[in-house]
């Protein structure tokens, strides 16, 4: 079938295949990299030839730990490297989503892209218009791969990166960091690889799909072959070549589908009786979820002063929305009880003179050195230190308290 293709359902059914506008027709050639010494080489010989580029990771740790051996590197300015996922405070993350923009979007001139280096996570999936010379990426499901080759050679440019009518730089290529393909593999063949993404992308049998049709492909070519590379990892017929080591996990990423449907299906409206008692369970979000997905907490990032509590963002218009956070209950549940009642009395305050404050956790944080600490529980009770700093977010480490 074409695409993209229009349907027109009624008494019958109708298709019309669409033209493509010649502005988003784009050819992006794939080349693996299975060996994160290749993917720092790529990185290192794109900053010698004053290229900017991109690495999208598939945790934030993940993202973290690559940005911390990058930050040893000799050949690379620290003030050239960023870091970007979703665990920062509302400003922060607003700061350094304009320093993206302004570096790598689609009016940064050559001099402000020349050796830049970011490292982030899929929150530059779709929200931001940046364009880089060089993509990586770890190897992730065929549908973000084509989200990610979004973000390369997104604007037309000069051979040295300035803006320009006709598009000069070397032919686009998404380089994928990847296992190495084989036929048969072990049922931890990803996650032996990439131990934290494995939670993140579980169905690993739509990775091994994904890596063999791009193979096969040798690039992404749209729109011509963009149905065949999705039917090709999500068909009706795709889970018939995944291997049988793999089997399991996509079988169980169903089971979790089907449950989830079920669940939705169960905290439903039954929205023909009306807007009654009688039309659903109207209850709390904890018993009648509204979303699938990890449980997360959101909280206001507070600063211990000499002036008591602050706000993290007290300059800011909107200070209580611009400092939140959110991040997996399993990560972070709530505050520690004893950090709780270290600042009981100025925690009650702020919630009794503020309405916005009584329906979140708020994180009061201590300076401690180059960064901000707290002590909290995660999942089950277990005590966590809670770090927070500006570059590199908030993470939390066993054994706080």
């Amino acid at each position: 079938m074409p695409y993209p293709l229009a349907t027109q359902a009624g008494e019958t059914v109708s298709t019309t295949a669409l033209a493509t506008r010649p502005q988003v027709k784009r050819r992006v050639k794939v080349d693996f990299l299975h060996d994160v010494g290749a993917v720092f080489a790529l990185i290192h010989a794109a900053v010698d030839a004053g290229q900017c580029v991109c690495w999208i990771r598939n945790s934030v740790d993940d993202a973290r730990e690559a940005w911390s051996e990058l930050q040893q590197a000799e050949w690379l300015d620290r003030d050239k490297l960023m870091l970007f996922h979703s665990r920062f405070a509302l400003v922060d993350r607003l700061s350094i989503e304009n320093a993206v923009i302004d570096t790598l979007g689609k009016k940064a001139q050559s001099a402000e892209r020349r050796g830049r280096v970011l490292v982030s996570t899929q929150v530059i999936e779709q929200s931001l218009d940046l364009d880089a010379d060089v993509m990586i990426s770890d190897l992730a499901p065929v549908d973000l791969l084509i989200q990610r080759a979004g973000r390369l050679h997104r604007h037309l440019r000069d051979a040295a990166g300035n803006p320009a009518t006709t598009e000069s730089r070397p032919a686009a290529v998404l380089h994928i960091f990847a296992p190495q393909f084989q036929a048969e593999p072990a049922a931890n063949w990803y996650s032996s690889q990439f131990p934290r993404a494995a939670f993140v992308y579980a169905d690993t049998g739509r990775l091994w799909l994904t890596q063999k049709v791009l193979l096969k492909e040798g690039a992404i070519l749209m729109p011509e072959r963009a149905r065949h590379l999705i039917e090709a990892v999500y068909g009706r017929y795709a889970d018939a070549e995944i291997p049988s080591a793999l089997l399991a996990a996509t079988d169980s990423q169903i089971g979790k589908e089907l449950s989830d449907r079920s669940l939705a299906r169960s905290n439903a409206l039954q929205l023909e009786q009306g807007y009654c008692r009688e039309s659903g369970a109207w209850d709390a979000e904890e018993r009648t979820p509204t979303r699938i997905g990890e449980e997360d907490r959101e909280f206001v990032l507070l600063q211990d002063t000499e002036n008591g509590l602050q706000a993290w963002a007290a300059d800011q218009r909107h200070r209580w929305a611009a400092s939140t956070i959110k991040i997996a209950a399993r990560k972070l549940d709530r505050i520690a009880p004893a950090w709780d009642q270290r600042f009981v009395k100025e925690l009650a305050e702020l919630r009794a003179a503020h309405r916005a404050l009584r329906y979140v956790g708020l994180l009061p944080l201590v300076a401690c050195g180059m960064n901000w600490q707290a002590e909290g529980l995660a999942a089950r009770g277990r005590p966590v230190k809670v770090i927070y700093d500006r570059q590199i977010g908030l993470q939390t480490e066993r054994g706080g308290g």
